[in-house]
């Protein structure tokens, strides 16, 4: 994957200035994460992402003061500024998002909570430790080397922040549409190489057994990681039960372009691939 292509620019100069930010405060840890990801991916594979416009991390931090002195980098150096409403998202110079999204030591219950002198700001980061245990994978290009979610584990991700927050999060369903309806074709081999007793169901359409396939890879991470398994595990068997009620069913047939019981079998072939 080339990030130095035009697509990419914005990615790679904030890639350059992050690492850079991330080695002086000690931060050896981060993954790419959201529709960011996901387009990296699909760049890789010759298919063209939907634009988004922000960039998003997890970053392993050990402690508040190191993601103060991480923020106050990218102000007084890079000339990143702070958004009022969102302590954990900045602006780069050319007016672009990202969020740091904090994982690690300094979580409590199931998020973290980081004080900046006016009161806590409090976010959720269900899934952020247990993706980074087996979640994710290398990118090179051009000599450098960074982490990114696997496809299976941005659908993962999704499946919580869409949970968490329905009323706001609906182009997450979006992003698990794109995902599942070109998986077969970006991950044709590991059907071939892993897969392969799916292939004979290949006449239920590609997006029934790539379904499979999704869940059987979020169970690599899932079954070390019981309390996230079995929310997930919960998360879809409430939308199959509720089908056309469901609004992610909804939404999920209607992006993917398929009826209700196509968008419930998808959903129940993911979760056929996590018990398996």
């Amino acid at each position: 994957m080339n990030i130095n292509s035009k697509r990419n620019e914005s990615l790679k100069s904030v890639l350059d200035t992050l690492e850079v930010a991330f080695e002086k405060v000690g931060i050896d840890f981060y993954y790419i994460i959201g529709a960011t990801a996901k387009n990296i991916w699909f760049e890789r594979n010759n298919k063209i992402g939907k634009g988004t416009k922000d960039i998003d991390f997890a970053i392993l931090i050990n402690r508040n003061d190191q993601f103060k002195d991480l923020k106050q980098i990218l102000l007084r150096e890079y000339g990143y500024t702070g958004i009022k409403e969102n302590e954990f998202a900045m602006l780069t110079k050319d007016g672009i998002q990202i969020d740091i999204l904090p994982f690690g030591e300094i979580e409590v219950l199931d998020g973290v909570a980081i004080e900046n002198g006016i009161g806590l700001h409090h976010i959720k980061i269900n899934g952020f430790k247990e993706i980074a245990d087996t979640g994710i994978t290398d990118f090179e290009s051009n000599g450098n080397t960074f982490k990114v979610a696997t496809l299976p584990s941005i659908i993962l991700l999704k499946l919580i922040s869409y949970d968490d927050r329905p009323e706001v999060r609906i182009k997450d369903i979006q992003d698990i549409a794109d995902i599942i309806k070109v998986y077969f074709d970006l991950e044709t081999n590991i059907f071939f190489d892993e897969h392969y007793d799916l292939l004979e169901r290949i006449n239920e359409g590609n997006e029934i057994i790539s379904s499979r396939v999704i869940g059987r890879l979020m169970k690599k991470t899932l079954d070390k990681h019981i309390p996230l398994k079995n929310r997930i595990l919960n998360i879809l068997e409430k939308h199959i039960q509720d089908k056309e009620k469901s609004k992610l069913v909804v939404m999920l047939a209607t992006q993917s372009e398929i009826n209700i019981e196509q968008a419930v079998k998808i959903l129940t072939e993911i979760l056929k691939g996590i018990n398996a």
